[in-house]
């Protein structure tokens, strides 16, 4: 079994990512922002527990450092990226709340989710409650910036609604499902850091080269992120393994897996992964014996060069660095 990171506590807050060093403050103060715009409307005590859960579960904060970043890539960060980055993480945390609804998950970053400490119903109202905070802070932004938001959010559904609707559908293809992550995953991260360099006043060119970081970059967390549900502790990754397996949800090793096998191989396959008493243990072996480990890891790396790359056309800079440095944490989560 492949070896992941051995120390996961400096993942689990925004203070310690060494990439977000120069804006630690103004991190600070996206949350200080957040919580004020939870809480504005809702000076209700029965409610506090549940403002509390939000508040208090900002985690690595990766979407609001990206939006800072290309902020300070540009022309450095201005008062509305703190309510753009407010307005990213608000979104991130209500798909949370909705996607542990929809997965039936009891656990994340360690701590019990909204549905398993309140129901189903409750949680998928304060998901809501979140985006009306949402709506309420784009009318504060540009129309251009909050139009962006608008396309983040639509994308990401999409590519929600595709991978529900591809569960259990193991005929799915390698770009089939890098369109699908690209959508409900890496849009978001793109998002981020093009409403980042349009609230700095960036150059089209500064715009879409960032735009195009927070792609592959994004593209590349998933695949970590997949690895990771094969492979990673739940101790150390804060949920159970093997949930991608346990909903139908064809990752990439199993996607490679799949294409690598015969046909009497893939119905024995899909049989197994199907079953109530699949064997992760055993799953872990046959993708290590095929390869299926190392192509994933491949495609991974691909990406994070992609977005390198794509910083080409910037001045070389401390950010620059930052964002480098940020991509490969993304990446390689699991060693």
């Amino acid at each position: 079994m492949p070896k992941v990171h051995q120390d996961s506590s400096k993942y689990d807050s925004y203070a310690q990512v060494t990439a977000f060093a120069a804006v630690r403050e103004e991190m600070d103060r996206v949350k200080t922002c957040i919580d004020a715009h939870v809480r504005n409307d809702m000076q209700i005590a029965d409610l506090e527990p549940l403002l509390e859960h939000v508040t208090a579960r900002t985690g690595k904060m990766i979407r609001p450092g990206l939006v800072l970043l290309a902020g300070k890539a540009c022309n450095g960060v201005q008062p509305d990226h703190i309510k753009g980055s407010a307005v990213m993480e608000m979104l991130h945390f209500a798909t949370l709340l909705h996607d542990d609804v929809i997965d039936h998950s009891l656990q994340r970053r360690a701590q019990p989710t909204a549905n398993a400490m309140w129901g189903n119903e409750t949680a998928i109202l304060l998901g809501d409650y979140l985006l009306t905070v949402v709506f309420n802070l784009c009318t504060e932004l540009p129309t251009e910036c909050a139009r962006v938001v608008a396309r983040t959010t639509s994308l990401v559904c999409r590519g929600e609604l595709r991978q529900t609707l591809a569960c259990a559908d193991w005929d799915i293809t390698v770009s089939q499902y890098l369109e699908i992550i690209s959508d409900k995953s890496a849009s978001f991260l793109e998002g981020c850091c093009r409403l980042g360099a349009m609230l700095a006043g960036g150059t089209p060119a500064e715009v879409e080269a960032l735009a195009r970081y927070g792609l592959h970059v994004g593209i590349a967390f998933q695949i970590a992120d997949d690895l990771l549900d094969i492979w990673g502790d739940k101790v150390q990754i804060g949920k159970s393994t093997g949930s991608d397996i346990h909903k139908n949800k064809a990752t990439l090793p199993v996607i490679r897996l799949l294409e690598l096998s015969d046909t009497q191989e893939q119905d024995d396959l899909i049989t197994s992964l199907e079953s109530p008493t699949f064997d992760l243990t055993s799953l872990q072996a046959c993708l290590l014996e095929r390869g299926c480990l190392d192509y994933a890891r491949e495609i991974l790396d691909q990406h994070i060069d992609r977005a390198i790359t794509a910083l080409a056309g910037l001045d070389e800079s401390d950010t620059g660095r930052a964002f480098i440095e940020l991509a490969h944490f993304l990446g390689h989560r699991e060693v």
